[in-house]
């Protein structure tokens, strides 16, 4: 028992001189009450004075010890800064952390300022430009097309053709992913973001649109299902709702990227735990398959953002193959782009 408030003492310790490192602008960014105008402004003068590069790492030290909401959000302040400090010369900056908030507020702000004439040259600079995570940054465009057109079924048809014209199009998390998310959680508009509002069809526009779009957007929906459709429903009954819903969708050709739409939420809403992303998966599914679409992403994730070892929890007690395909999404070696296939 000493040692173990041993630990917490020296981690206090650690985070207190953290905190005593900053200065008192730095410690003010950390607040919730913050103006957004406010946290612009910092990171622009900040970008000026010392680059876009060496200013996002300083602002990932500040905002790691928040929750990976707040960092998702101020990565967008941070991407706004960036396209007011360099233009498109920034885009480089960028990359897949903080949910890739940097991306979507630098594309979205680039789109804004430059017309949605842009799109092309944008994507084109996505791909010229980065070596690790040209889709995160074309995820980008689909925000910043979708907030430029509006937010009406109309608007969600043009974005989507705008991004069906693209070169390098990637089929669900890439501009057509960012499409989606933004069409259904706004994110693009700030302080005043708040999801699509329910109207009793938990598939619209899913159920209206080309076969070309409904993998993407089956996948995206699940995220928009539980701030809306099942969000006063306790986890286990929500993700149980979830699963029924993917279920109930016409077309069990879309199984696939509605159970791993719901691998994409797994992890953050469990609070990054292994044993409940096993628990939540396995009630949303109903066959194995199911639960190892949702399983496999989970773990995707975990191996993303936290790291192998508790990927692998989310896998550890499949067997054979299940095990096999499982681990190879916690590596990184299957994901959204790079499918696994499940031998049977």
């Amino acid at each position: 028992m000493r040692n173990y408030v041993a630990v917490a003492l020296f981690l206090l310790l650690i985070g207190g001189m953290f905190l005593q490192r900053l200065s008192k602008s730095e410690a003010a960014l950390i607040s919730p009450h913050a103006p957004n105008s406010d946290v612009v402004q910092y990171w622009k003068n900040r970008i000026d004075r010392q680059g876009g590069a060496d200013a996002y790492e300083a602002f990932a030290a500040i905002v790691m010890t928040q929750d990976r909401h707040f960092q998702h959000t101020n990565a967008h302040l941070f991407g706004e800064a960036l396209y007011k400090a360099e233009g498109v010369d920034g885009l480089s900056v960028c990359d897949t952390r903080f949910a890739y908030g940097c991306f979507h507020e630098f594309l979205g702000q680039a789109i804004a300022v430059l017309g949605v004439e842009s799109i092309p040259a944008l994507n084109d600079e996505c791909f010229s430009v980065l070596t690790q995570s040209p889709p995160s940054c074309q995820h980008g465009i689909g925000h910043g097309t979708m907030a430029a057109f509006g937010y009406d079924e109309d608007a969600l048809q043009r974005a989507l053709n705008e991004c069906k014209n693209l070169k390098y199009n990637d089929p669900i998390g890439g501009c057509y992913g960012g499409v989606f998310m933004e069409y259904n959680l706004r994110t693009m508009l700030g302080d005043g973001a708040t999801p699509r509002s329910f109207d009793e069809n938990p598939f619209a526009p899913c159920d209206t649109l080309e076969s070309t779009f409904i993998p993407a957007c089956m996948y995206w929906q699940p995220q928009w299902w539980a701030q809306t459709v099942v969000h006063d429903l306790p986890p286990i009954d929500a993700y149980r709702s979830m699963g029924a819903l993917c279920r109930a969708f016409s077309g069990p050709e879309y199984d696939r990227s509605c159970f791993e739409g719901i691998g994409n939420i797994v992890a953050d809403g469990s609070g990054y735990n292994a044993v409940h992303v096993r628990e939540l998966c396995d009630v949303a599914g109903s066959s194995l398959e199911e639960r190892l679409w949702c399983r496999s992403i989970g773990a995707n994730h975990f191996g993303i953002d936290v790291g192998f070892e508790a990927a692998a929890e989310v896998c550890n007690d499949l067997q054979g193959d299940a095990h096999r395909y499982c681990i190879s999404y916690a590596k990184n070696e299957s994901n959204i782009l790079k499918q696994g296939i499940l031998m049977q």
